[in-house]
């Protein structure tokens, strides 16, 4: 080996007060001989300490047949070392260093997934504790009276019933479902919805009795549906799904609809003196009296669905968004029943001459009667079971979507059970227009399927589909019976 290399090594070994230590390798007498092939291409290593403001710095200088070159200390220590190392330990150090390193960082690793690990599982502890300490607090605040509640709505005077959760989620005929609204129908005259007794109540306790009952059923079989679907879908370890009772939001729209048809009776639209198999409203009291009916079934219906709102807040603690839900339903009620919904159509069907009908609304006019007038009631049963049960704000329009194509089928299917009645109206001059009676009977079955097919696959999508709905279908086309 080249005396100056190893005088230079020495030095450096010396000022780093590192004793060294030749350790005889296997491999020492390849190394020297490497070492003396390669002496001449290695600079000579000298050190000095040189007096400037850091009098303790160490500057290396290579001497070649180039000149001098400064070198700093940061930047040749580590050729140093690896060199000192190589001539005691061998020429196996470096591959020893490698591995030395991967273990080490595969330690390090390990350690950090173990840190990882241990803090989510402290936060998962934590999450669960504070909703077990939530769920303590909402008890105690409950039984004590110490939270203010927010209500958007006054409470009845007794509850509109006691039901258990076996028994809402209980598979039911529509006739079952028939019944059960009747008798919420009739519980909420016997708390005086609509006052006291005197001709007003007594005409909207008229109006309601009797009838399918088909959009309250609706929103009951979407609630029941929607709760099954969400319990078959929650993980372990999630909180319990809430169960809704739809009562508020069955007698909400029942009141929408026979308002309705109350205003729809009346002599200045289709002037019938029959409804629900007795007198019609203004037949029995008078025109002004039906309006006030009409006006007092829709005051009564907000407030419902009011109360459904306060209910799913009082017994639901994990719904969430429920204020929304009910802005939300409003929005979309107001708008179902106004200019851009059912008086709109009403507008359409009774107050148009047919030149007038066709210019100013083109050819799909008679269409776009049957949506207004029927199809938004749907809309509004559909949407309303959809997100009182919890359902997502994204999906609600495929629920309108569905509401809008079986209420488009039940209104052509009633057309075309009504095209020869329909027709001796035309004939006397009286209002209204009817689709099958337009467009052929042929057109008008097929219209029905189609629409039925497109509610279906879409109730069939969210997991909604069930037994009741093949009863449904049936009644709708035993409608277009003639």
């Amino acid at each position: 080996m080249d005396g100056s290399l190893v005088q230079g090594i020495v030095r450096i070994a010396a000022f780093s007060s590192k004793p060294l230590r030749q350790t005889p390798s296997p491999n020492s007498a390849k190394s020297t001989q490497t070492a003396n092939q390669t002496a001449a291409a290695r600079p000579y290593l000298s050190k000095r300490t040189l007096k400037t403001q850091r009098s303790s710095d160490i500057v290396f200088y290579a001497k070649n047949n180039k000149g001098q070159e400064r070198f700093s200390s940061l930047s040749v220590l580590p050729y140093i070392h690896r060199r000192r190392r190589k001539l005691i330990m061998g020429d196996g150090c470096e591959e020893t260093d490698r591995a030395a390193k991967r273990q080490r960082r595969a330690t390090h690793h390990t350690v950090y997934l173990a840190i990882i690990a241990v803090l989510v599982i402290v936060l998962v502890y934590a999450s669960a504790q504070a909703f077990r300490a939530r769920q303590i607090m909402q008890k105690v605040e409950k039984r004590f009276g110490l939270r203010a509640e927010v209500r958007s709505s006054l409470p009845r005077a007794e509850p509109l019933r006691e039901i258990s959760a076996k028994s809402l989620l209980r598979e039911k005929t529509f006739e079952e479902y028939r019944k059960e609204v009747d008798g919420l129908v009739e519980r909420a005259l016997e708390l005086r919805e609509f006052g006291g007794r005197n001709r007003l109540s007594e005409a909207c306790a008229h109006a309601l009795r009797g009838g399918k009952r088909l959009r309250p059923i609706i929103i009951m079989e979407v609630v029941r549906a929607g709760t099954l679907a969400r319990q078959e879908s929650a993980k372990k370890g999630d909180p319990p799904v809430d169960i809704v009772d739809p009562a508020d939001a069955a007698l909400f729209i029942e009141y929408l609809h026979t308002a309705s048809l109350v205003i729809d009776d009346l002599p200045a639209f289709d002037d019938d003196n029959e409804r629900r198999g007795k007198a019609a409203v203004h037949a029995k009291e008078s025109p002004a009296v039906a309006h006030m009916a009409a006006l007092s079934l829709v005051s009564a219906a907000f407030q419902d669905l009011s109360r459904q709102i306060d209910w799913i807040r009082d017994n639901c603690p994990e719904f969430k968004n429920v204020d929304r839900v009910g802005t939300r339903l409003c929005y979309d009620v107001g708008r179902a029943i106004g200019a851009l919904g059912a008086a709109g159509g009403q507008f359409m069907d009774s107050s148009l001459s047919p030149n007038e009908l066709f210019s100013q609304y083109g050819g799909g006019a008679v269409l776009e009667i049957v949506q207004l007038k029927t199809a938004t009631f749907f809309e509004i049963s559909f949407l309303t079971g959809w997100l009182i049960v919890g359902g997502s704000a994204e999906e609600a329009v495929d629920l309108q979507q569905a509401g809008h194509h079986f209420g488009t089928a039940f209104q052509i299917a009633d057309d075309i059970g009504d095209m020869a009645q329909d027709s001796l109206r035309r004939a006397a001059g009286k209002p209204g227009w009817n689709y099958a009676n337009e467009y052929g009977a042929d057109k008008a079955a097929r219209a029905v399927t189609q629409n039925l097919d497109a509610c279906r696959l879409i109730l069939e999508e969210k997991k909604l589909y069930t037994p009741l709905w093949k009863e449904i279908y049936k009644k709708v086309w035993e409608m277009a019976a003639p």
